[in-house]
């Protein structure tokens, strides 16, 4: 959780969220990809990929699957692929509220992360079952007017959302001003996104 907590601060991704989808990639930890591969998130070698890879059928057989030297790294990676993907196909995510794990889940089927028709349904069960949306809110932000240099990759609209508002109208002036500053900052830093171009007729 700690990782996933972490990720979620740096680039808004909910970390229920984020747990819940290592929770059904890995069947709950016990898949072949998690115990060989260190995969936590069935992520697939792609074109931009230069690491380690292993081997495994899923959707074809003998795919190419990202490996990684440890959990955390695949954590890591699957913050950075959903935010910075190739043909963006995640961007919009993060117009959403980072609380609002419903939208993710829902989300992230509608872009395609999964083939699976009911990936959203099962994100959502995963959450509620183990009450993993108590983990996003351990972060609500007012924590960002003090994080300095952390959370470079959230965006502003972000924090805006039905848990949070109470939260940051308790802000003075110039904690707001700071906040804001900050966002502008990270927007301006943050590494720029390839156009989209035609996606190729197999997923990406």
């Amino acid at each position: 959780k700690d990782i996933a907590m972490q990720e979620m601060q740096e680039y808004g991704i909910p970390a229920s969220i984020k747990l819940a989808q290592a929770l059904v990639e890995t069947d709950c930890g016990t898949s072949e990809l998690c115990r060989n591969a260190n995969n936590h998130f069935g992520i697939k070698c792609k074109r931009t990929w230069t690491g380690q890879t292993y081997r495994y059928t899923d959707d074809a057989p003998d795919e190419c699957f990202r490996k990684y030297a440890s959990a955390e790294a695949s954590f890591q990676d699957h913050s950075k692929f959903l935010r910075y993907h190739y043909y963006n196909n995640y961007d919009h995510l993060f117009d959403l509220s980072m609380y609002d794990y419903k939208a993710w889940a829902y989300g992230l089927q509608k872009a395609g992360y999964a083939t699976n028709k009911k990936y959203s349904e099962l994100l959502i069960q995963k959450i509620e079952q183990f009450d993993l949306y108590l983990f996003d809110t351990q972060l609500l932000f007012p924590y960002l007017a003090e994080l300095g240099g952390g959370a470079k990759h959230v965006r502003l609209g972000q924090l805006s959302n039905f848990k949070s508002e109470q939260e940051l109208a308790s802000l003075s002036k110039a904690e707001k001003k700071a906040l804001h500053a900050m966002t502008v900052a990270r927007e301006e830093k943050k590494p720029t996104l390839k156009p989209k171009v035609a996606k190729p007729s197999s997923t990406e």
